[in-house]
């Protein structure tokens, strides 16, 4: 197997997601090819490595929803963090607070509410 294919093949695996109970190995092909956006024989064919030099509008695809989902993934992560650390010391963390509230932001995130960290206190300037 070339590395493309195997490439495409671990890719396809992390499109489908994690397997629920239900899932075939159908369904789990058919949900990545339609993150990728390609049809489910060019999906099946990249698993099953069926081709040893998929072509390049497929591998673009499968790159991009690839991109996208570590994008969504880490904004998530950004978000959790940023509320963790809000409420577990406001006015200590509330730096990294809105450093990760802007992170995720910049990520296309719904980071939170954007303004005074919850619990922190507004200091005067002498």
């Amino acid at each position: 197997m070339t590395s493309i294919a195997l490439e495409m093949k671990r890719s396809i695996v992390l499109l489908a997601g994690t397997r629920q109970a239900s899932d075939t190995r159908e369904s789990m092909i058919s949900r990545a090819a339609r993150r990728a956006n390609i049809s489910f024989r060019q999906a099946k064919a990249l698993f099953y490595g069926e081709t040893k030099d998929p072509r390049a509008s497929i591998v673009e695809s499968v790159r991009a929803a690839i991109g996208a989902t570590e994008t969504e993934n880490l904004s998530a992560r950004f978000i959790a963090l940023e509320t963790t650390l809000a409420h577990v010391d406001p006015e200590f963390f509330g730096p990294a607070v809105e450093a990760l509230r802007e992170a995720a932001r910049a990520l296309g995130g719904q980071a939170s509410a954007p303004g005074p960290v919850v619990g922190s206190v507004a200091r005067k300037e002498d």
